[in-house]
């Protein structure tokens, strides 16, 4: 079995600052897992009877999911491995949402197709 710590890497260019971010090639399932449990976490839900409900959602989740996509899946920015999440959130927002992107392509958030639609 393939180490997931040894995956391969693919390396994508910021428009803006033109900064070279390196990230891994794919997310893992228990990846991917640990990102939808911040979604399943995030909402309050009640069952009645056999219908749930969903009384009330965390605002704050896709922020935390963004974060924990970047923790996960950005292996460095100019060479430098330390402090990504911030590095990539005070990026000018286009540079940011350009990372953001690309991640939601490798978590299967958003597929590559999507990417050009409105």
């Amino acid at each position: 079995m393939a180490n997931p710590k040894e995956r391969a890497t693919v390396g994508i260019t910021t428009p803006r600052l033109k900064q070279a971010v390196v990230l891994k090639e794919y997310a893992t399932g228990r990846e991917s897992t640990e990102l939808q449990n911040i979604y399943l976490e995030s909402a309050k839900i009640t069952v009645i009877g056999n219908t749930p409900k969903i009384d009330g959602f965390d605002m704050k989740a896709e922020e935390k999911v963004i974060a924990k996509m970047i923790e996960l899946l950005v292996v460095s920015v100019d060479g430098e491995k330390e402090d990504l999440v911030n590095t990539i959130l005070d990026m000018p927002a286009e540079d940011t949402n350009f990372v953001v992107d690309k991640l939601n392509e490798l978590t299967g958030k958003k597929k590559p197709e999507e990417q050009d639609k409105p």
